[in-house]
């Protein structure tokens, strides 16, 4: 079995236009739902047969983010280190 987290929302707003809102908004799409849906599925997937796997994806933002960027690149990065 497999969890595949593939969700994600982009934001292009320089730092010192973004609202918490925005932070909130941008953490809770893009990390908040990785750990929850995670959490749900660890269950079915420690009683399944065969082979497990949670695939994460992300982008090459959080490697090298560019300018307007930095929500979303934060994000990535948080869930990079996820696993």
């Amino acid at each position: 079995d497999i969890l595949i987290h593939c969700k994600g929302t982009y934001y292009n707003k320089a730092f010192e236009e973004a609202s918490l809102k925005d932070w909130d908004d941008c953490m809770n799409t893009n990390t908040r739902c990785l750990v929850h849906f995670t959490s749900l599925c660890i269950p079915f997937l420690e009683t399944s047969k065969g082979n497990k796997s949670i695939v994460i994806l992300t982008t090459e933002t959080k490697d090298r983010p560019i300018s307007g960027e930095l929500l979303y690149a934060v994000s990535k990065v948080m869930a990079r280190f996820f696993y």
